[in-house]
């Protein structure tokens, strides 16, 4: 079984998975050396910094927004399939 996910899915997701609410939301997403997926919010921390949630691998991020999939594909450029 399959799943396509559009950006603003996704970003709901991760948003539902860190427990953000009202105008709290996922903003962006990019990634580094020591993580594939690092999403960017307009939530603020103790110390007014912006809050960013990071995942080491795909796994990780499915474990927490998608348990019942085990592997996330980028197949557009706002679109992800879910397997």
């Amino acid at each position: 079984m399959s799943k396509i996910i559009s950006k603003e899915e996704l970003f709901n997701l991760v948003r539902k998975a860190n427990g953000l609410r009202g105008r709290q939301v996922i903003t962006e997403y990019w990634s580094d050396s020591g993580d594939d997926w690092i999403f960017g919010s307009n939530a603020k921390g103790g110390y007014g910094e912006s809050l960013t949630y990071h995942y080491a691998t795909d796994k990780d991020l499915l474990k927490d927004i998608a348990p019942e999939y085990t592997s996330i594909t980028q197949v557009g450029f706002n679109a992800w399939e879910l397997k």
